[in-house]
């Protein structure tokens, strides 16, 4: 089964396309856990809306940021077997993107997946999805484990936390990469694969957008990190 990870916060016009698109998918086999930082305008109350069998929502009595949202996502009743994707709550899915996936896992023994995004201002793929070149070391190489991003939820229960903090605190920016990077490392990048097909739909012009010298500060953060051990 897929448990989907929707993030967010101040989204209120972007969860019905966001959360529409799960339920369009050619793949049913789903559960959705929605983690929505308070916003006060309204967005609590919209996700909300979306409560059922096939969709959890969790409302956070303070802003935890994307990190912290993540973490607390996955955690929430997560089992060995399931694959983990992140879906932003301003994003949306296109129809084949679980099936897609799971034939990836079928195919290549993979532990973690990573793909190609189409940017909804140009209506283009994204030139940074690639996958990263064999042996490359993914600490150090140019970012490219972007969306959709899925992984085997024993790969994550193997990351320690402080892989998600800096002085006691979760990451506030570069969420991505604080998520990312210790676990293709603990999976080996040779089971990490790259989906060549957009199946991601990603919006830039939305509240989640961040001042990019803080990306920067943190990213150089979470590069700085000691490597994780492979464990698999």
């Amino acid at each position: 089964m897929f448990k989907i990870i929707i993030r967010g916060w101040c989204c209120k016009d972007y969860l019905d396309q966001c959360a529409s698109s799960l339920y369009k998918q050619t793949e049913q086999d789903w559960h959705a856990v929605m983690v929505i930082d308070p916003s006060g305008d309204g967005t609590e109350t919209k996700a909300l809306g979306f409560q059922s069998d096939k969709i959890s929502v969790l409302i956070n009595d303070k802003r935890l940021g994307l990190t912290h949202n993540i973490v607390k996502g996955v955690s929430c009743g997560s089992l060995p077997g399931q694959i983990i994707g992140i879906l932003d709550a301003d994003d949306w899915l296109y129809p084949t993107a679980l099936a897609t996936v799971r034939e990836l896992y079928r195919r290549k023994d993979c532990l973690i997946t990573y793909g190609s995004f189409i940017l909804d201002e140009t209506g283009e793929k994204s030139r940074i999805c690639k996958p990263y070149p064999d042996h490359a070391n993914v600490r150090t190489h140019k970012w490219r484990a972007t969306h959709f991003k899925t992984f085997k939820y024993e790969v994550f229960s193997k990351i320690p936390e402080h892989y998600f903090l800096h002085n006691g605190i979760y990451i506030p920016c570069a969420s991505d990469l604080a998520l990312m990077i210790p676990m293709i490392e603990c999976a080996g990048i040779e089971r990490s694969a790259f989906c060549k097909y957009p199946i991601y739909h990603y919006r830039n012009h939305t509240p989640f957008s961040v001042d990019r010298k803080q990306q920067k500060k943190w990213e150089g953060i979470v590069r700085a990190k000691k490597p994780m051990k492979r464990r698999f």
